[in-house]
């Protein structure tokens, strides 16, 4: 029997990967996961069957999980995805966004504030088209991003899986919510 498949799909910024690592514990076993210094939990290595992504479109085979938030948990997304981006592969990201007065990109533009506003603005309006546009009835599953960030994300996974709350599970949700709380403060 084929193994289910889950697919975690939020805009970028929005802890799709971290939402996916709790799934791949419940679903495949604990491994050791650690979040970055960013709070990111993007260089996190998943199980096959678990899928994080921001189309959200397709994955019609999979067991499909929206990571939905509103317009006050915008600014936290965006900021993450912005550190995300600038902290793993920020010259592809540049070159794909950069606007027509931008200069070519080098690092010190990492310190540029009317870049970093630029790009901030432009995220902005994409996250909110993005949320806009997600169709919550074709999926399986909603998640809400303050519960990712400050909730009981533990439990609510565990229960939609039916499998019992695990504690080594719940301390791996703790160390990347403190860690993003020391970053972007509460969402």
């Amino acid at each position: 029997m084929a193994q289910k498949k889950y697919a975690i799909v939020g805009v970028p910024g929005s802890a799709s990967r971290f939402v996916g690592c709790i799934f791949d514990l419940y679903i495949n076993g604990y491994k050791e996961f650690t979040p970055m210094q960013t709070g990111s939990m993007h260089l996190a290595t998943l199980s096959r069957n678990i899928e994080p992504t921001h189309k959200v479109d397709g994955y019609a085979d999979y067991c499909r999980i929206l990571i939905a938030y509103d317009e006050d948990d915008i600014e936290t997304i965006i900021r993450m995805d912005f550190n995300k981006a600038v902290t793993m592969w920020w010259p592809s990201v540049y070159k794909a966004i950069a606007g027509d007065d931008w200069p070519e990109y080098s690092v010190d533009l990492l310190n540029d504030e009317k870049i970093k506003q630029d790009i901030l603005n432009l995220k902005r309006n994409s996250a909110r088209d993005w949320i806009k546009n997600a169709d919550r009835s074709k999926f399986d599953f909603i998640i809400d991003f303050k519960t990712i960030m400050s909730g009981n994300i533990n439990q609510q996974i565990a229960e939609f899986l039916n499998k019992s709350i695990e504690l080594a599970i719940g301390n791996f949700v703790q160390r990347y919510q403190e860690c993003n709380k020391k970053i972007y403060g509460n969402s």
